[in-house]
């Protein structure tokens, strides 16, 4: 009998804010696997919670993006298939109407 498949955790640490055709992967996944998959917030962990005026954060680590993941197999111009199965959100969340901002508790996955 076969035993459950292996789920894989890829880290935000490995992270990049654009994606180019320069860009190399950080991970590489078989079709099929089930992955959890880390992120950062939008502005990359700069707004702690006591409270950072978004107009002081560094621009250019907004959006950081988990990866690039490649799919063994997927070429250039192939449509893939990605399934969400949870999102799970952090105990803290903050909101932005620049340039200041709210840190705001998460309290039943609502902020």
């Amino acid at each position: 009998m076969a035993g459950a498949p292996s789920v894989r955790r890829l880290s935000s640490d490995c992270r990049v804010y654009a994606l180019t055709p320069c860009v190399e992967p950080a991970y590489h996944v078989a079709p099929g696997e089930t992955l959890v998959i880390e992120t950062a917030d939008a502005m990359d962990g700069q707004i702690p919670a006591l409270g950072r005026c978004v107009a002081e954060v560094d621009a250019s680590r907004a959006n950081p993006l988990t990866g690039p993941i490649a799919v063994e197999g997927a070429e250039p111009r192939m449509m893939l298939a990605v399934q969400i199965l949870e999102v799970a959100v952090a105990q803290e969340g903050w909101m932005s109407r620049s340039p200041s901002g709210a840190v705001c508790p998460v309290t039943d996955n609502l902020a």
